[in-house]
């Protein structure tokens, strides 16, 4: 049975002040559709620094306001964390509370992703260890004010391994959420891949998917081929792999060449001796066809003009048919990429992309790109908008953070060794011409929180599409609603399709656009 529910929540109020200064807004009309190059200030109160990797969006604390974890492979200041809290404050502004919250760690830590092992309906957060370093365990974290618990985390048929990305998807379709890991270290430019399923009362490795060789940087889950069962995009040291959900046991054979898609980002063409190294990836709809597309992030020399333009947009025909596109489209930058986080974050209907640029030797640290996407075609405004900072950028999350019915930006930065330890960031977007649709879903038991869940927004300007990811870019997350930007559209119905097929359809809305809530029911 489908059902359709409509729950008006906490929506956009006014614009909350921020201390600094910011550009002047811009706004970019190429004939296709606007966008609005916006302007940020950056909030108050964050303090950590390090060798930053993930960043996860989400409220801690439960009184409404998104909060912000973050996660260094160094030791980080003050506290001596390398995992550290900031809870926000009523005026935008953080608060760290990474000692009263008893989350003092010397871990050296790679990914933060929310995950209900147990599926009780209760996340909690996975630690991906030391992945770049060698082997070192993961670890589930239960959040807490009276006193967060850290614990063993899951391992997989490879062992304890060093892994690095992992992400979150029901693969077997029996309404479960499962995990894939990628298993990584530098020293062996990848690893093996493990896919642990869930059985209702935890995780359990499979062994018949295969080991995905090579491979174990980056992943991302989702349902590329439009079956309903999610596809694996895994990065590693020979660049990517999207392997193909066969829909039943196995469910992966990630040995089988004829079920997975396999692509270097340098070919034997431009006669380079070695495959650039891939770290990260997102899935978006950069054409906004109804399909997802994928954007590969590799790592390299950005002045060594030699390498040229190794980005990688893979433009989804369907059917597992995918065509790199990323020069015809502005998106194959001439050189390294080692964070790539995706969003709307001007609301005009197209995700944008922000790319944390450069690579891990010292010289690499290169200005970092915001990619505004206008109608399918992208351009680098992170100047007018003032955010090139020169760092190693790694996680990137695009949330309302402040709840302003504006699209922030969040990043944390750092090196790869000592010496090169950065900041974390949460520019606050100041505002701009176009409206979107925050959206929270309501799942099903197993899967609480609809990840896997397309958004339709069906408008008088057509149809735009977002999707509930759990566990993409540099191992990070957000938890906050899932956005949809519908431009200058003034009417818009909101359509969830969750995993098992089942939808469920919002009365006609007209902006101001409140939060939305849509909940599976059987």
């Amino acid at each position: 049975m489908i059902l359709l529910l409509l729950a008006c929540t906490r929506g956009p109020g006014d614009s909350q002040d921020s201390p600094g200064e910011s550009p002047a807004d811009t706004v970019v009309d190429t004939g296709i559709v606007g966008a609005h190059v916006p302007s940020f200030v950056l909030a108050e109160g964050l303090v950590a620094t390090g060798l930053g990797r993930a960043v996860s969006v989400q409220d801690v604390d439960g009184d409404g306001d998104l909060d912000l974890l973050s996660a260094t492979s160094g030791i980080a200041q003050p506290g001596n964390s390398s995992l550290q809290l900031h809870l926000q404050n009523a005026d935008g502004s953080y608060t760290w509370a990474t000692e009263a919250w008893g989350l003092s760690y010397d871990l050296d830590l790679w990914g933060l992703v929310p995950l209900d092992p147990d599926g009780d309906g209760v996340n909690q957060l996975l630690l991906t260890g030391a992945g770049w370093g060698g082997v070192a365990p993961n670890h589930l974290l239960t959040l807490s004010p009276d006193g967060s618990v850290l614990e063993g985390g899951p391992s997989g048929a490879c062992g304890e391994g060093a892994t690095t990305g992992a992400s979150v998807a029901d693969f077997d379709q029996d309404g479960s959420l499962d995990l894939v890991m990628a298993n990584g270290s530098a020293h062996a430019y990848g690893g093996c891949t493990d896919v642990l399923f869930n059985t209702g009362a935890g995780l359990e490795a499979s062994t018949q998917v295969g080991s995905g060789e090579n491979q174990g940087f980056g992943t991302v889950s989702q349902d590329l081929s439009g079956d309903g069962y999610p596809e694996l995009v895994v990065l590693g040291g020979t660049g990517y792999t999207i392997y193909e959900n066969l829909g039943e046991a196995p469910w992966f054979a990630l040995d089988d060449p004829e079920h997975f898609v396999f692509g270097r980002v340098r070919t034997e063409a431009q006669d380079v001796e070695w495959t650039m190294a891939s770290l990260t990836t997102v899935l978006l709809d950069y054409d906004q066809d109804g399909d997802l597309d994928v954007y590969v992030c590799t790592f390299g020399d950005p002045k060594d003009e030699s390498l040229g333009d190794y980005q990688v947009l893979l433009r989804n025909d369907g059917e597992m048919a995918f065509v790199n596109v990323a020069a015809q489209v502005g998106a194959a930058i001439g050189g390294g990429c080692m964070g790539v986080g995706t969003g709307d974050i001007d609301l005009n209907g197209y995700p944008d992309l922000y790319l944390g640029t450069g690579g891990p030797e010292s010289h690499m640290a290169s200005d970092n790109l915001l990619l505004l996407n206008t109608g399918g075609h992208f351009q680098d405004y992170a100047p007018e908008a003032g955010v090139a900072w020169q760092g190693r950028t790694h996680g990137i999350e695009f949330a309302d953070m402040n709840q302003d019915g504006h699209m922030d930006l969040v990043t944390n930065s750092g090196g790869a060794m000592p010496g090169q330890e950065e900041g974390l960031r949460v520019a606050l977007n100041q505002g701009g011409p176009y409206a979107g649709v925050p959206v929270l879903l309501e799942g099903p038991p197993g899967n609480p929180d609809g990840v896997g869940a397309r958004i339709q927004a069906r408008t008088e300007k057509g149809d735009f599409y977002s999707w509930r990811i759990q566990g993409q870019g540099f191992a990070s997350s957000n938890m906050g609603p899932t956005w949809v930007g519908v431009a200058d559209a003034q009417e818009v119905t909101v359509i969830a399709r969750f995993p098992d097929g089942s939808t469920v359809e919002s009365a006609p809305l007209s902006p101001p656009f409140e939060t939305l809530t849509l909940r599976w029911t059987e």
